[in-house]
This record gives C-alpha cells, structure tokens and sequence, in this order.
C-alpha cells in the first residue's frame, strides 16, 4: 500500500463519509480511470469531482498513475493507493468512524437493492451471532483478508468480473443505541411474540 500523509488522511476520515468520494474510490477499484471515466461510472459531469479528486489526491487515497492524451491536452488518469477500505481507520475518532461506517452501509443496502432488482449475483448474504474469543475473531478477520487477496490474483483471468462486498463484525455487549431501535412493530411486526432464536422477528399475516 502507498505510505499514506497522515495528516491529511485524518481529515479525510471525515470526508469520506460524502458518498460522492466513496463511490469514486469504488470506481477506482475497478481500474484507473480519468475525470471523465469517472464522471461516466458516476453518472455525474467531471467537474463535479476535481475538487474531490484533489482532496483525496492530497490525503494519498488516490494517486496519479498516469495520463491520457485527447487532442492537445492530457488528462490525468487516477488510481485507488489501495484495494479496500477497513483497518486504516481504526485510529480514527470515534464520530468519524461513525460517519464512515454510516455512510459505507448505506451505500452498500442501496446497491444491493439495486444489483437485485436487475438480476445481478448476489452471495453471501448473512446476518447473525458469532460467539468467539478476541483472539479467534482477530484470526478471523486476517484469514478473510488473506482469502480477498487471494481471489483478487484472479483479477487478470477473462472470466473474472467486479464484486463489491462489505464486511464487519461488531461487539454485541456495545450495542446500545439512543434513541432506541424501531423494531417494526409499526410495520406488521408482532411485538408480543419473541424473536427467533437467530435473531428475527415474526411477521403476522
């Protein structure tokens, strides 16, 4: 991974919360690409995105990797410092990882929602309780980044397509929200029966 500005990377713990540099990042993931590459993946006009651009550009989530010619002008192409976004927050303050964290999952139910009502693949769904050790559940983690970045020495075959995906576990323990969660019980819900052993609810018909 590129040796990131740590200063400027703080601020932009914040800044990424915007959705617009999230999904420039997701962009780039799948290959660099110039302003106007990524103002079409975006669906957005390129001078949208300089600003962002150089802002992520100047923290060292994103680099120059070279340049395209158009005429008599070159056009900058841009790539992603690295594949995913994760640990390198976890000395973030509190309210910033927050923000990410919201911001991440938001876009990820709103394209997921998106990728299935077009017929996309979609795997690996799964929501539920794991009980485990800190140290297991470290062991975890390193073994599905380590399984990641084995798929992703696939990436040159013809066949190999982009996936997105977003992972996170969390200590149940912590898992106190203000104000409380509405658990649906507006919404067709049965309050008075008790949820299911993994976690659901049952719908009254």
């Amino acid at each position: 991974m590129a040796e990131v500005n740590q200063a400027a990377f703080a601020d932009m713990r914040r800044g990424l919360s915007d959705p617009v540099r999230l999904r420039i990042l997701e962009a780039l993931w799948e290959g660099p690409k110039t302003a106007k590459a990524l103002g079409a993946a975006l669906g957005t006009v390129p001078n949208r995105l300089y600003y962002h651009l150089r802002a992520m550009e100047a923290a060292g989530l994103i680099t120059v990797v070279g340049a395209e010619v158009a005429g008599r002008f070159a056009e900058r192409v841009y790539g992603a410092a690295f594949l995913h976004l994760g640990n390198d927050f976890a000395g973030a303050a509190s309210e910033e990882r927050s923000a990410l964290f919201e911001a991440m999952f938001k876009l990820t139910a709103q394209e997921l929602g998106a990728v299935d009502r077009n017929g996309g693949n979609v795997q690996g769904i799964t929501r539920g309780v794991l009980r485990t050790t800190p140290a297991r559940l470290t062991a975890l983690v390193e073994g599905l980044e380590s399984l990641v970045q084995e798929a992703w020495e696939a990436s040159g075959d013809p066949d190999a397509v982009d996936y997105r995906f977003a992972t996170a576990f969390y200590e149940s323990a912590a898992l106190v929200i203000e104000p409380p969660m509405d658990l649906g019980a507006d919404e067709g819900y049965d309050s008075a029966e008790p949820p299911s052993r993994h976690g659901g609810s049952t719908r009254r018909r």
